[in-house]
C-alpha cells in the first residue's frame, strides 16, 4: 500500500500548520504534524480502517480518510 499526497493536501497540511503554528505555538504544530503523520501510516498498514471520502468506481479508486486527535 502506497499513500499518495496530493498536491491540494499538502497545501492544506501546510495551512493547517501554519494556523496551528500562529495560534497554539511552534510546539503544538509540531505535535499536530506528527499525529498527522501517524495516521497516513496507520491508514498505510490497515488501508480498510479509514472512512470512505470518495469512491470512483469507473477508476476502481478508493479515498479513505482518518481524523487526527487534534
Amino acid at each position: 500500500m502506497q499513500i499518495n499526497w496530493s498536491d491540494p493536501a499538502r497545501n492544506d497540511l501546510r495551512e493547517i500548520l501554519a494556523y496551528v503554528g500562529s495560534n497554539f505555538g511552534r510546539r503544538r504544530a509540531e505535535e499536530a504534524l506528527t499525529d498527522i503523520r501517524e495516521c497516513a501510516e496507520m491508514l498505510k498498514a490497515f488501508p480498510k480502517m479509514g472512512c470512505i471520502f470518495v469512491k470512483d468506481p469507473e477508476l476502481n479508486i478508493t479515498y479513505r480518510s482518518l481524523v487526527a486527535k487534534s
